[in-house]
C-alpha cells in the first residue's frame, strides 16, 4: 500500500456529512477509497450523466448559451478544454496530498470565468438541511475548482454549480398512455440548478481533518450505529473464527481432557459462541445489501466509481 495519502474532493467532503463515522473514514482511507466486495451497478447514472451532458452541449453549440431552466448560470458560453480523466484532473495541494477526480464539467462564462458543474441524476431538494449530502457535494465542486483554477491554472472559478435533473416519474405512474410511444417508455428530467460558493480554505480545513485521521496508526472510535463499523466487527468476526481455527483447537482439548464435563461445558460455549457470531455477522452484511442506495447512510451508499 502506498504511503502518499491521494483523495478526490467528494470523499474529502463527507467528513462534513453530519453523520460521518471517522473509524469508516480512516478505514476507507487505508483501503484507497475502494470498500471490498462493492458490487454496486451504477451504469444507469453513468448513461443518465452522458445524456445530460448532451443536453447541455446542444444548446452550447446551437445558442452559445444555456435558456433559462438552468438560470442563474444561462451565461455559460462553452466548455473548457480540458481533460476531465481522474489521472489527469489533479494537483498536488500545499499540505502535500494528491487532491484529484472527474469533473462532470467545467464550463465557461461571458465574463472567462469558469464554473464547476456536476450533474445530480437525483431528486433535488428545497432546502440545505432536508438534502443530508449537500455539505459534501459542495466541497466536491469547490475541491475540483481549487484543481482547476490552482492546479491547473484555467482560470478564475466563479461558482460551483448543482444540476439536479428530476425525473418527472410521477407523472408517468399517473398517466402511462401519454409517455408510451412506438412501444417505448418516455420520461421527462426537469432541470433545477443550485449555484455554490467557492470557499478555498474549506478545502485547506478539511484536508487538515483528513491528514490527521491518515497519519493515525489506529482508527478512531467508531460512530454509534455506523454501518461501515458493524460490517468491518462482522468480518473481523469471521476472519478470526477462521484464522485461529478453533473448531480443530476445541477437538484436540476435548480428546485430552479426559471427557472432563468442565472442559465440555467450555467447548459448547466457544462453540455457539462462534455460531452466533457467524450469523449476527451474515445478517449483517444481508440486510446491507439490501439498502445500498444513493439516499443510503454511510459513505458506502453516495460512492464515486472511476474506470
Amino acid at each position: 500500500m502506498s504511503n502518499e495519502y491521494k483523495i478526490t474532493p467528494r470523499n474529502l467532503g463527507s467528513l462534513e456529512l453530519a453523520d460521518v463515522c471517522l473509524s469508516e473514514f480512516w478505514y476507507l482511507s487505508k483501503l484507497g477509497f475502494h470498500p471490498p466486495f462493492n458490487n454496486f451497478g451504477a451504469a444507469i447514472f453513468g448513461d443518465c450523466q452522458k445524456m445530460q451532458e448532451a443536453m447541455l452541449g446542444f444548446y452550447l453549440e446551437k445558442d452559445g448559451c444555456l435558456p433559462k431552466q438552468f438560470a442563474p448560470f444561462c451565461d455559460v458560453k462553452s466548455r473548457v478544454d480540458v481533460s476531465k480523466d481522474w489521472r489527469k484532473f489533479g494537483y498536488r495541494h500545499q499540505s502535500g496530498v494528491w487532491l484529484y477526480g472527474s469533473p462532470d464539467e467545467v464550463l465557461r462564462r461571458a465574463d472567462s470565468t469558469i464554473v464547476i458543474w456536476d450533474h445530480k441524476t437525483a431528486h433535488p431538494k428545497s432546502e440545505k438541511a432536508i438534502d443530508r449530502f449537500r455539505p459534501q457535494y459542495e466541497v466536491q465542486v469547490t475541491g475540483y475548482g481549487l484543481i482547476a483554477e490552482v492546479g491547473l491554472k484555467l482560470g478564475k472559478v466563479s461558482a460551483g454549480a448543482l444540476g439536479y435533473w428530476d425525473l418527472q416519474h410521477q407523472s408517468v405512474i399517473d398517466k402511462p398512455e401519454k409517455f408510451i410511444r412506438d412501444g417505448m417508455l418516455w420520461g421527462a428530467f426537469v432541470p433545477k440548478i443550485y449555484a455554490i460558493e467557492i470557499d478555498y480554505s474549506r478545502i485547506d480545513r478539511l484536508l487538515k481533518e483528513a491528514i490527521k485521521i491518515w497519519d493515525s496508526k489506529t482508527p478512531p472510535e467508531g460512530r454509534s450505529g455506523c454501518k461501515g463499523c458493524n460490517k468491518v466487527e462482522a468480518f473481523f468476526a469471521i476472519q478470526t473464527d477462521v484464522e485461529n481455527n478453533l473448531t480443530v483447537r476445541d477437538q484436540k482439548a476435548w480428546s485430552l481432557s479426559s471427557n472432563d464435563p468442565v472442559m465440555r461445558r467450555r467447548l459448547m460455549m466457544n462453540l455457539q459462541d462462534r455460531k452466533e457470531r457467524r450469523w449476527s455477522a451474515l445478517c449483517d452484511i444481508e440486510h446491507d445489501n439490501e439498502s445500498l442506495s444513493l439516499s443510503d447512510s454511510g459513505m458506502g451508499g453516495n460512492w464515486e466509481f472511476f474506470e
